[in-house]
């Protein structure tokens, strides 16, 4: 039997609402409620998993504005942006690693959700 996998990329507002970002905030939702669902229909022969980021890159119209930079850093018990290898060791783990995981979604966020 052939094992196969796939990864999903959802985000940590999927969990914590982004405000004046509804659409955003229900479709990351969705994501992760996709990713649990296909787990069940498609397990044993497909592993479905999620990989939720936190702060990783400032959005380009953010970049110079260090008020708001120090602001989303404080809420980060790592007090630092994540980077894109971050959420690539992630997915690589679980593709390769994770081989009893499935319908899970990680969060890659320096532990920002563990803050609410």
């Amino acid at each position: 039997m052939c094992i196969r996998d796939s990864i999903n990329i959802s985000d940590m507002h999927a969990r914590q609402a982004l405000q004046s970002h509804p659409i955003y905030t229900i479709a990351k939702a969705g994501n992760i409620a996709m990713t649990k669902s296909l787990a069940k229909e498609l397990g044993p022969n497909v592993r479905v998993n999620s990989v939720a980021p936190g702060a990783i890159l400032w959005p380009e119209h953010e970049s110079d504005d260090e008020v708001k930079q120090n602001s989303v850093l404080s809420k980060v018990p790592m007090g630092r942006l994540g980077t894109e290898q971050d959420i690539a060791q992630t997915a690589y783990f679980l593709a390769v690693e994770a081989t009893y995981m499935t319908g899970q979604t990680i969060a890659v966020d320096g532990g920002s959700s563990n803050s609410l």
